[in-house]
């Protein structure tokens, strides 16, 4: 799988329920997706924690 085929993709969603879910994801292998929180500047914050 090329680079540019890696993609994932989601919308806003509210994360006070400890859950996110992603519309689609494309990868090479299975693996670990880690989705950060961001401040009103967007900057990453704490990570939520996500199962594969």
């Amino acid at each position: 799988m090329d680079m540019a085929d890696l993609s994932v993709s989601a919308k806003d969603q509210d994360t006070s329920g400890g859950t996110v879910t992603a519309d689609k994801i494309m990868a090479a292998a299975n693996g670990w997706l880690v989705v950060h929180r961001t401040d009103a500047e967007m900057k990453p914050g704490p990570s939520l924690r996500m199962l594969p």
